[in-house]
């Protein structure tokens, strides 16, 4: 299992490790000093006289791009790099070498002596996503990535040596792939190192390997299929609609329904929502939406669409799509009053998204009238009796309670 947090969930990760900001920065601070068998990392060195010592000694450089408000960067900080099978293996093989992305006021100073290597950093190898670890060699030229916290010291170890074989370091793998290489092995490689090491572009990779198979029924294919189809056009969308037994046997009605309404959005709805809109894969399993946002959006005609096109789902899609839109712009209000008519004006309603939203109030929405006015339509996930969405509801009061006593 990979931990990883993209940038958007920031603000998130800000509210709850507050209290462990300064234990982090005392960990940083002390590292060098404590830390006696395990990772060696260099301080007080520019980016530029790291790769002077790489080559130098004839390393690769590691480095660890971390932030402040990163619970699995503090996890590895803290449970993986100070161990000594962590320490044998890294300081025999490379330069280690970290970088903090974002900045806070009571920074140290070698901290903020970095900042514009960190800067550089963060720019020229595209880290959107934290922990994010990379390979690079002594010119600085990126030969392999990994995103994300590792739950064993075995786990990391075992990911960071195919930095050091050239069968399975992430350039060689993306440069043979850009050649032109599609037998099925190799991008089963590349499927692989699209998990660990280059999220963004993983769809591409099981696209083209479906497109080897003759068969795409199996159980393996069709979660590969429900793991990158975006749009009508991919490999596999046919199979989610027409075979919907065999993909609920190999994985389930949920996950299905959601791929085949991510598509029927994608396709059909964010066109209707944003000039010339796309859904954009980020690293770190993230993605935005491009386009700019149209006004004054005609919610009855794209209602009209959808109940021609997809009955059955029309509801939940319309209610999706209004989320989102009303999202763009932290509409509180509308996305409030969209979600209280959907609760009202529905028997079977899809709870999921309901609870989705309820966190996105939880951790982004601060004003007491708007709160007040979501616990109205959350209440149907207390009435669930479903543990996880009566948790959600039982936060969402406690966040009012909270913000009504501020």
């Amino acid at each position: 299992m990979t931990w990883k947090v993209a940038k958007n969930e920031k603000i998130k990760y800000i509210i709850r490790t507050a209290l462990f900001s300064s234990t982090l920065l005392f960990t940083v601070l002390t590292s060098s000093a404590q830390n006696i068998d395990g990772i060696k990392f260099q301080t007080g060195l520019s980016f530029d006289q790291i790769k002077k010592k790489a080559k130098t000694e004839n390393k690769y450089i590691f480095v660890d791009t971390y932030t402040t408000w990163c619970i699995p960067c503090k996890k590895m900080e803290e449970e993986i790099f100070p161990l000594k099978r962590a320490g044998d293996f890294f300081n025999s093989n490379f330069i280690n070498y970290k970088v903090q992305i974002d900045r806070k006021q009571n920074d140290p100073d070698f901290i903020k002596k970095a900042y514009n290597d960190a800067s550089f950093i963060e720019k020229t190898y595209s880290i959107s996503s934290y922990p994010t670890y990379l390979v690079l060699n002594a010119d600085g030229i990126l030969l392999h990535q990994v995103i994300g916290a590792s739950e064993s010291v075995e786990e990391f170890i075992n990911k960071m040596q195919k930095a050091l074989d050239p069968v399975t370091q992430g350039s060689n793998l993306v440069k043979e792939f850009d050649n032109g290489r599609r037998d099925s092995s190799f991008l089963k490689l590349m499927i692989e190192y699209g998990s660990k090491s280059d999220t963004k572009n993983r769809a591409s990779y099981v696209q083209a390997y479906l497109k080897t198979q003759e068969n795409l029924l199996t159980a393996q294919n069709i979660r590969y299929i429900l793991q990158s189809v975006a749009s009508s056009r991919d490999v596999g969308y046919d199979i989610l609609i027409n075979h919907p037994k065999e993909v609920i046997a190999a994985a389930n009605e949920r996950w299905r329904n959601y791929v085949i309404d991510e598509v029927i959005f994608n396709d059909h709805i964010l066109p209707l929502l944003r000039k010339e809109g796309k859904k954009e894969i980020l690293a770190g399993g993230m993605y935005a939406y491009k386009g700019e946002i149209i006004n004054n959006v005609n919610w009855i005609l794209i209602k009209e669409l959808l109940e021609e096109k997809f009955k059955d789902r029309s509801d939940v899609l319309l209610i999706n799509a209004k989320i989102n839109y009303y999202r763009w712009s932290n509409d509180w209000k509308n996305i409030n009053i969209a979600l209280l008519n959907y609760v009202n004006e529905n028997n079977s309603l899809d709870l999921s998204l309901i609870n989705t939203t309820a966190q996105y109030f939880i951790s982004f929405c601060k004003e007491s009238e708007n709160l007040n006015y979501a616990i109205k339509w959350a209440e149907v996930l207390k009435k669930s009796n479903q543990k996880n969405f009566t948790d959600t509801y039982n936060e969402l009061a406690k966040t009012i309670h909270k913000v009504h006593n501020k």
